[in-house]
């Protein structure tokens, strides 16, 4: 038992090792949580989803990190996408989520009341979200705009 459990984290060990974040991620996101509170959901394997959470250190940035495993709901479930929503003391209208996939981060996030952006890697025709990014610097004028309605709206 001990060498299978040791082998699997061998194993996990060599798949964090070998991910990759996005290019200049880790500043983007010390930036970010300067200013936003910031909360990871995510349907991935709990184990897998750790391991490179942890060889990348993105816990510090991350509060709450839920892993659809271990919490038993996921995504496109509303009960997941609310839950920071109401542990943070917000409604919905004031979170942005962004996610990768059009159904289960979009549509979910969208069906709450959320803002949604769409990052993706390719061109998109007809998002199913109000905003699209191809690189992450996308991210930093819809911010702004959104930050700018919001305030126009109080």
């Amino acid at each position: 038992m001990s060498l299978l459990l040791s082998c699997y984290k061998t194993l996990l060990s060599a798949f964090a090792s070998s991910s990759v974040l996005f290019p200049q991620m880790l500043e983007r996101l010390q930036r970010l949580s300067h200013t936003y509170r910031l909360g990871l959901i995510t349907n991935g394997r709990s184990d897998l989803q750790r391991s490179v959470i942890a060889h990348h250190q993105l816990e510090t940035f991350f509060d709450p990190i839920l892993m659809t495993e271990e919490v038993g709901l996921a995504k496109p479930d509303p009960a997941l996408f609310l839950r920071p929503v109401k542990d943070w003391g917000l409604t919905p209208e004031q979170v942005l989520f962004i996610g990768d996939h059009p159904l289960h981060d979009i549509k979910g996030a969208e069906a709450v009341g959320m803002t949604a952006v769409l990052k993706s890697n390719q061109p998109v025709v007809n998002s199913p979200s109000s905003y699209t990014v191809n690189d992450w610097s996308e991210l930093e004028p819809i911010l702004i705009q959104l930050n700018s309605e919001r305030r126009s709206r109080l």
